[in-house]
């Protein structure tokens, strides 16, 4: 079991180790997860599930994932391009 200062990184190796690259903030047993890439925002059934054990594992009881604002979004142009 990790504790409340390990269990973000300990489950941000863990996510890379399955293949997805998500950065993770602790609030408490909600783990905030946050793509690094376009791609991680539509992850499949199994990604989901995956990643909801993996943080169940690392302490967690719920896992959101933030949604970057577009111009965030590698390869996006920005917001107000046109």
């Amino acid at each position: 079991m990790h504790n409340e200062s390990t269990a973000p990184a300990a489950l941000a190796r863990a996510l890379r180790a399955a293949g997805l690259d998500l950065g993770v903030e602790g609030r408490g047993t909600l783990a905030v997860l946050t793509p690094t890439a376009a791609t991680h925002l539509l992850l499949t059934p199994d990604e989901r599930r995956r990643l909801l054990a993996l943080a169940r594992d690392h302490g967690f009881t719920h896992a959101a994932l933030e949604v970057p604002a577009p111009a965030a979004l590698p390869g996006t142009p920005h917001a107000g391009a046109r």
